[in-house]
């Protein structure tokens, strides 16, 4: 029982101490239901601060999601097929493409990798079948 009412106390003590953020319907699809939601902290002025983003399935599943700055996409971005699996994963610097790139197949390997610099692909980008072995490199200038 003392075990029991002590996680009590640690769940209620976590959820306590988190930040207050406030989720918002930025658009909805046709049916009202959320398609992109912002989520805002108050800054030290309760000004409302957009830090991330979230966009969604019409059925309701996470499709992407990552954090903002200025207004813009600005750090690791990461989408997700329907099943909840991770679809791929990017940075952004002040929204545009910017550093890594993965994309991977629905069972998980890596469909391909490569490197973003202002928007552009540059460097060596791999592609790869579905199990995971690489079929080709194609250099960019």
């Amino acid at each position: 029982m003392r075990k029991i009412i002590g996680l009590i106390i640690v769940v209620f003590f976590l959820f306590s101490c988190r930040e207050n953020h406030i989720e918002k319907t930025e658009e909805a699809y046709p049916d009202k239901s959320p398609k992109v939601v912002g989520i805002y902290k108050l800054d030290e002025n309760q000004q409302e601060i957009k830090f991330e983003e979230k966009i969604l399935f019409p059925t309701g599943e996470l499709k992407m999601k990552g954090p903002i700055e200025n207004n813009l996409r600005h750090g690791v971005w990461v989408a997700y097929f329907k099943s909840g699996k991770k679809q791929s994963e990017g940075e952004f610097v002040d929204g545009v493409r910017n550093g890594f790139t993965i994309v991977y197949h629905e069972n998980g390997n890596k469909l391909y990798e490569g490197f973003y610099t202002d928007g552009k692909e540059s460097g060596v980008w791999k592609f790869y079948s579905k199990d995971g072995s690489l079929n080709s490199e194609k250099k960019f200038d």
